[in-house]
């Protein structure tokens, strides 16, 4: 399986629960991309491959979006200090043309409030 990922993800801190995981969208450290978003997580998000549809919210609560994603890479290590990290990576798989337009409109606005001012690339 190609593990290359496929859009350029920029580092971002956000809100994201995991439906049937969690109930409420929680504030994460990660990445994201109009493609697809890692985040840190202690939850087990199962294997490769798994389906989740996840409930995204910018830090401001301005912008939301609900997206189907299937999980592409989990991580656990240890950082410098032996505090336990763990995180997933998801690619997005939105089922429109509308739903993709949603989804590029929030990672638009998550990204344009990391850095105000700049209209990123999506």
């Amino acid at each position: 399986m190609d593990q290359a990922r496929r859009g350029a993800r920029v580092a971002a801190r956000f809100r994201v629960a995991i439906e049937g995981i969690e109930d409420t969208p929680a504030l994460r450290k990660g990445d994201i991309s109009a493609t697809g978003a890692y985040f840190e997580i202690d939850h087990d998000v199962g294997e490769v491959g798994t389906i989740h549809a996840l409930r995204l919210v910018s830090l401001d609560g301005a912008a939301s979006v609900r997206v189907i994603a299937h999980v592409v890479r989990t991580v656990r290590m240890s950082d410098v200090a032996g505090r336990r990290v763990s995180g997933a990576a998801f690619e997005f798989m939105p089922e429109s043309d509308a739903a993709s337009e949603r989804l590029h409109d929030f990672v638009r606005c998550v990204l344009a409030y990391r850095r105000p001012g700049d209209e990123p690339p999506v």
